[in-house]
C-alpha cells in the first residue's frame, strides 16, 4: 500500500508512501466520495516518506478527479508537506496535469500544514479535533 488515508472527521490524511502504485488511487478516491458525502472537508498529504511518483500515476490521479463530480466547493483546501526537491517537482508537475479543485500550500512540516487547514475549517465554523493542532 503505497497511498494510506486516515480520515478524522472533515480532516483527511494522506499518506504517500516509497514509490506511488496506480492500485491505491481507487482507495483515495473512495476516501474523497466518503468525506465529500460528509461535508466541507480538507486533506493533509504528507509526502516526506514518498520516493517518487510515475507519470502514470499522475495521470491517472488527473483522470479520476476529472471522472468525480465537482468538489470545488466542498473540498477546501490541501497541505502538502514536503521535504525533497524531487517531490516538489512532481507536485509542481501533478498541478498542471491536474489542477486541484482546491487551493493548495506546500509546507515543510505537518503541525504548520495542520495548523493553516485547521484555519481553513475554523473560517466555516467547523472545528478541528484539538490532536490535530498537537506537534507528532
Amino acid at each position: 500500500m503505497t497511498i494510506k488515508v486516515t480520515t478524522n472527521g472533515p480532516f483527511l490524511t494522506v499518506d504517500a508512501l516509497d514509490v506511488l502504485a496506480e492500485d491505491d488511487l481507487p482507495s483515495l478516491f473512495k476516501a474523497f466520495e466518503a468525506a465529500s458525502r460528509a461535508g466541507p472537508f480538507v486533506v493533509l498529504t504528507d509526502t516526506t516518506s514518498m520516493k517518487s511518483s510515475p507519470r502514470q500515476v499522475i495521470s491517472a490521479f488527473a483522470d479520476g478527479l476529472k471522472r468525480m463530480p465537482s468538489l470545488q466547493k466542498i473540498w477546501l483546501g490541501n497541505a502538502v508537506v514536503v521535504n525533497s526537491p524531487a517531490v516538489r517537482f512532481v507536485l509542481s508537475t501533478l498541478l498542471i496535469v491536474a489542477p486541484m479543485p482546491t487551493e493548495v500550500k506546500v509546507f515543510d512540516e505537518k503541525l504548520e500544514a495542520r495548523r493553516w487547514l485547521g484555519s481553513i475549517l475554523g473560517r466555516e465554523g467547523i472545528s478541528l479535533p484539538p490532536q490535530l493542532l498537537k506537534a507528532g
